[in-house]
């Protein structure tokens, strides 16, 4: 069977075991805490045996494409794992002395599984990829115990901020290393696996905290720069060089990649509607971001977006700051979406613009002077 069919193959293979195994452990959240421990560890056994399975292909059977492909299984498998250890361990108040021997022995199993298997499937990068997945899957644990608690606004951003935060400094620390080739694959296949985590843990503590909807709003911010690790690595993969098949490959991938960072970090400002307090700071943030990006790599296309970015949150506070109506904790869709139609809207646009067209002739000017 020709390679790209067994691909083909195992990525639907895996994608249908993880999804299938991620609604067994959400629908059976609210009776894990009553199983029997050695029921909860028969998924654990599973994903051990995936790994053994994935290890000793690499090792032994010398198939390079089947063990990766068990291997990046099996990690996507170990935040679910945590996921059950977190939801044992809820139902148990205080500190109980069995469900931390519980949580001791799961890091310490996963931290040497997730290590061997980066080593099959991100070489170069294996250290990042295994202490990434490993942190952000421990976070879980942190996190449950964090929204047991009472939180304020402040604990609310800390416990999101927790794993955005291991998330980017792994992603990023890693991208230094990567360099095409097999750096590249290396770097997409440590990309999916730490954001499945990362979602995971993110996810986690929303769920606990309640008011999803809501909580989601007040941390819109937040949710918008779970998409920077997304979009920088895809705009560093498509800038590859070569004309080889790989280097192509990589490009798509990249393009494609970058693609869905950009949308999630609109999606994140889009939580923040239609509160302009909320809705402004995720616009600005990603602004911001594609502006970086644009000035590091010298990509006009982002230079073009940041500007539309940026003249959309310059609207979006002229208008509130002008129109009595509209004010910074408004939650009124109706009222914003005609505060945004109206004549006084157009005409608070014009300054921006002008400045957005200055800017860019301003930095043509630059890059034909520099050549």
């Amino acid at each position: 069977m020709h390679e790209r069919n067994i691909r083909w193959g195992e990525l639907v293979g895996g994608l249908l075991i993880v999804f299938c195994s991620a609604a067994l452990v959400i629908s059976l959240w609210s009776q894990i805490a009553r199983l029997p421990l050695a029921q909860l560890g028969l998924f654990g056994l599973v994903t051990v045996g995936l790994f053994a399975g994935g290890l000793y292909a690499h090792g032994k059977w010398r198939l390079p494409t089947t063990s990766r492909g068990l291997l990046i299984i099996a990690t996507l498998l170990v935040p679910l794992n945590f996921l059950l250890v977190s939801a044992y361990g809820e139902g148990v108040p205080g500190l109980d002395a069995r469900v931390l021997v519980v949580e001791v022995v799961t890091v310490a199993l996963f931290a040497v599984l997730l290590y061997l298997a980066a080593r099959v499937y991100a070489p170069g990068v294996a250290v990042y990829a295994g202490a990434g997945v490993l942190g952000l899957c421990a976070m879980q644990l942190v996190l449950r115990r964090m929204a047991g608690a009472e939180l304020g606004m402040v604990g609310l951003w800390a416990g999101a901020a927790l794993p955005l935060v291991v998330y980017v400094a792994v992603v990023l620390a890693a991208l230094r290393r990567a360099d095409g080739g097999e750096a590249g694959r290396a770097m997409l296949a440590l990309l999916g696996v730490a954001s499945f985590a990362a979602f995971m843990a993110a996810g986690l503590f929303v769920y606990l905290v309640g008011e999803p909807v809501e909580v989601l709003g007040q941390i819109a911010l937040l949710v918008a720069m779970y998409g920077l690790p997304a979009l920088v690595t895809g705009v560093v993969l498509f800038r590859t060089r070569g004309d080889d098949e790989q280097a192509t490959w990589l490009r798509l991938a990249g393009t494609t990649v970058g693609v869905v960072g950009l949308l999630v970090m609109l999606g994140g400002t889009a939580l923040g509607w239609p509160v302009p307090a909320q809705l402004l700071p995720p616009l600005m943030a990603t602004a911001v971001v594609v502006l970086l990006i644009g000035l590091r790599l010298r990509v006009a296309e982002a230079l073009g977006l940041a500007a539309a970015l940026a003249l959309a949150a310059m609207q979006l506070a002229l208008l509130v700051l002008v129109d009595a109506q509209l004010h910074w904790q408004m939650d009124n869709a109706p009222r914003l979406t005609a505060g945004l139609v109206s004549g006084l809207s157009g005409r608070l646009l014009v300054p921006g613009a002008l400045l957005v067209l200055a800017w860019a002739a301003w930095w043509h000017w630059q890059w034909q002077w520099r050549g």
